[in-house]
Formats: C-alpha cells, sequence, structure tokens
C-alpha cells in the first residue's frame, strides 16, 4: 500500500512542479532590474496566491501524515520539501537564478515593458482570483469558524463500527456546520480512507468548496484495515456501496432533532429560528 501511497506523492509533486513552470513563463518579464530568490517568490503569491497556498497546504498535508508515520513506525515516508525549498528543483526556476540569467536581464532590462507586461498580467489574473476568493466565502459563510467542544465525541461516533450508513451521514452534515483546522483535517481523512463512496465523495466536494484541491482515492486503492473474515467481505463487498439519501421533509427534521445520536451530544449558548428568506439577515 506503501507504493500506492507514495506514487500519489509523486504525481502531486509532479502537478506542483508543471504548475510553477506555467506560472514562472507568466512572470519572468514582470522582475525587476535587479532581483533576487525573494523576488520571485513575492510575484507568485501575488498572482497566483491560492495556487501557492494550495502547496502549503499539500505541505502541511504530508508534514502531519510523516509525523504520524516518524511516531508509529519509527520513519517517515514523503519528506515533503517547504514550498520556498521545492520551487528550487523547478528546471525553469533554476535557470532564471542563475548569474547568467540575471546579467542578460540586467542588460535588457526595460522599465515599460514591465509594467506593461503587469498591467496585462494582473488584467488576466484578477477575474480568476476574485472567482476563488467568492467561491471560498461562500462556503465559509455556511459554517461556523470556530472547534465545536463535542468535536471528538462526534468524530468518535461516526467512526463506531456499529453506526449505520444514515448516521454517518448527517454526522458529515453537522460536521460541515463547522469550519477549522481539526474538522478540516478529518475530512481529508475521510478522502483518504474511507471505503464507503458516498461518504468519501463527500468530504472530497467539501473539501473543494474551499478550494483544497484534494485527490480523490480510486475505489481499488483503498485498504482494509481488519484480519476477520467476515468483517473483510462486507467491507469489500457491501460497505462500499451503501447509499442513503436524506428525505428532505419536515417530519424527517424533526426526528433527527428528537432522537438522532449527533444532536444528543450538541451544545450550544444560542438557537436562531428563522426562514430561509431571511439568511443573510440572518448572517
Amino acid at each position: 500500500m506503501s507504493g500506492v501511497t507514495k506514487h500519489i506523492y509523486e504525481h502531486d509533486i509532479r502537478d506542483v512542479v508543471s504548475m510553477w513552470t506555467k506560472q514562472l513563463k507568466e512572470i519572468q518579464s514582470l522582475l525587476p532590474q535587479k532581483y533576487d530568490n525573494n523576488d520571485i517568490i513575492d510575484l507568485l503569491k501575488r498572482f497566483y496566491p491560492h495556487e501557492w497556498k494550495s502547496v502549503e497546504i499539500k505541505y502541511s498535508y504530508y508534514k502531519k501524515k510523516d509525523t504520524f508515520l516518524k511516531k508509529h513506525f519509527g520513519k517517515s515516508r514523503y519528506c515533503m520539501p517547504k514550498p520556498e525549498i521545492l520551487i528550487k528543483k523547478v528546471p525553469l526556476y533554476q535557470k532564471i537564478v542563475s548569474s547568467k540569467y540575471k546579467e542578460n536581464w540586467n542588460n535588457q532590462y526595460n522599465d515599460a515593458n514591465r509594467k506593461e507586461s503587469e498591467r496585462a498580467l494582473w488584467t488576466k489574473r484578477m477575474p480568476k482570483i476574485q472567482r476563488i476568493d467568492e467561491k471560498i466565502n461562500a462556503a465559509l459563510e455556511k459554517t461556523q469558524q470556530v472547534t465545536p467542544s463535542f468535536l471528538d465525541e462526534l468524530i468518535g461516533l461516526y467512526e463506531r463500527k456499529n453506526t449505520t450508513q444514515k448516521d454517518r451521514l448527517y454526522i458529515l452534515c453537522e460536521l460541515k456546520k463547522y469550519y477549522s483546522i481539526p474538522i478540516i483535517e478529518f475530512f481529508f481523512k475521510l478522502n483518504d480512507t474511507e471505503l464507503n463512496k458516498q461518504l468519501r465523495y463527500e468530504a472530497f466536494y467539501h473539501l473543494q468548496s474551499f478550494n483544497y484541491q484534494p485527490r480523490l482515492r480510486r475505489q481499488k486503492y483503498m485498504h482494509i484495515h481488519t484480519k476477520n473474515a467476515k468483517r473483510k467481505a462486507f467491507l469489500k463487498n457491501e460497505y462500499p456501496y451503501l447509499n442513503f439519501c436524506i428525505p428532505q421533509n419536515p417530519k424527517e427534521l424533526e426526528y433527527r432533532i428528537n432522537n438522532s445520536k449527533e444532536q444528543q451530544i450538541k451544545e450550544f449558548d444560542y438557537f436562531i429560528s428563522h426562514s430561509s428568506k431571511d439568511y443573510v439577515f440572518v448572517q
């Protein structure tokens, strides 16, 4: 299984290098007459802020995996460099920071051309940056940006063997109401390890709504962690295909509020009852 996960990591790194190569071609003409490594990175962060952040997220993601592996198995597997170090492996970056390239750039530098290129690229990039900002803000508006006190209990309830598909789906709906690092990490975990297709897709699309750009695992690469033959057969042949559609009616809502386990463990200070048409006002 380590070969599969290592392959996914290597695929991620190739994607990052390819992305940076395209971006470096765009910002080459924007470099000042005399520049250093920081100037290049600053331009990437300015014109491709979400793309740079996506690499930082990948770094944190694989660093957390390595911490777990080193703690439980004694060694790391990925050892992903920080973005500022990783970019030095891009061939075009190496060319741009070379002494010969810097000398040629200094001799042929034209400030008017640089400013014109900067205006043109910003005109091209600004709508895309704003579109992603709006997407993230729209997702954040639907959440409370806190870590609920009952989070661990809720996750524990999800991970019980006897928790039904219906209950797991409702627990995910409950977790989607909150936005915090522990919750996002839990959704990344589901995206990596959840055997059930419906639940894994729920985690995948939720992460996408915040522009995290997760990589969806294929079913054939999902690993079953059990030695019990009967349970292994269930997890391989039945559990991945379980599906539940939440009924959109008042009776179902009333039942969940009064009887569901995830509602019974909740704690809150205020409850605001309102019509959906007043959503913006309540926000």
